[in-house]
């Protein structure tokens, strides 16, 4: 090898060296530092929860020095991700943000248009941007991973999140790097029990009824918001939040006998902000007896209490 040969090598050499070292220089700042916690645990406590039951999680941030980390509401802007929940197995779970359950023939009409159709689901809070300083205590925040994953079965489950939502302190957006955590695997046991289904859902119609009874005796159930003005919004928003709340329930049983309480609830009506009419019609095309689904809802549909939407 010649001299100059031998210089551009070793100039080479150094040079790789050093890319190499900056690149495990920032591998390290995007690890999860000892000192740096992140947990999951059920909201209770409970290891075994009922089919058809909401689960409650909860993810905790700590850290043995005080001050020294902050957790970002929007790490978006130093290029991290929320906490991401994932669950295994994948047998007997609908993901239901990659599926919502609505069917459509756009991607078929549209096959060889120039604009496709596209979406997403994303924060809709894109101007709450707060920041926690960890300490030694936890900072706990409540996840519902039932409004994510329908477990259609029962069986034994592991839940396990990920961020990158921690930075040390202070916030710099320029030189700040989002931290990498990983929590703990959470384990848990979800069990069919056909006498606890019926006696949530005989507590979810009885509480879906009272309410209604109120609601339509103040022909709240033909009245938009915006024919109200200004009057008993606070008792009109109570009572769709108790419906909201009843169908909630039922939805989430998704038993053949929960599902034709919700049918017979849902009436097609598109009226002001009635949330609980969408929770009735999640119910319907996300239950897993969809051939039962397809006959009850044909008949509901001719029934003279129906009305298609008004979309």
């Amino acid at each position: 090898m010649s001299k100059v040969h031998g210089i551009a090598a070793a100039v080479l050499l150094l040079f790789t060296s050093a890319i190499a070292q900056n690149e495990n220089a920032s591998v390290a700042v995007k690890q999860q530092p000892s000192d740096l916690h992140y947990e999951l645990a059920t909201k209770d406590g409970r290891p075994v929860f009922h089919l058809g039951e909401a689960i409650e999680l909860e993810e905790s941030y700590s850290a043995d020095v005080s001050k020294k980390y902050l957790l970002l509401s929007l790490p978006q802007q130093v290029k991290g991700h929320p906490v991401q929940v994932m669950i295994e197995p994948g047998r007997g779970v609908i993901d239901r943000v990659q599926d919502d359950g609505k069917r459509s023939a756009d991607p078929i009409l549209q096959t060889n248009c120039f604009y496709g159709h596209g979406g997403g689901i994303g924060s809709g809070c894109s101007h709450c941007d707060r920041q926690w300083l960890l300490t030694s205590s936890p900072l706990r925040i409540p996840i519902s991973v039932t409004r994510q994953f329908q477990i259609t079965e029962p069986g034994h489950y592991s839940f396990q999140a990920k961020a990158t939502n921690v930075v040390v302190a202070p916030l710099d957006m320029q030189s700040s790097a989002p931290i990498a955590l990983t929590s703990n695997k959470l384990d848990i046991d979800v069990v069919e029990d056909s006498q606890w289904s019926r006696e949530t859902l005989t507590a979810a119609i009885d509480q879906f009824n009272k309410a209604e009874a109120k609601y339509v005796s103040h022909g709240w159930d033909k009245l938009s918001m915006s024919q109200m003005g200004h009057r008993r919004y606070g008792e009109r928003g109570n009572l769709e939040g108790e419906m909201q709340e009843a169908a909630e329930k039922m939805k989430l049983l998704d038993t053949e006998e929960s599902l034709v309480e919700i049918i017979r609830r849902y009436d097609g009506a598109n009226i002001g902000w009635n949330y609980y009419r969408y929770v009735l019609y999640d119910g319907i095309i996300q239950s897993k007896h969809s051939s039962l689904s397809i006959d009850l809802l044909s008949e509901r549909m001719l029934q003279p209490t129906f009305g298609f939407p008004s979309r």
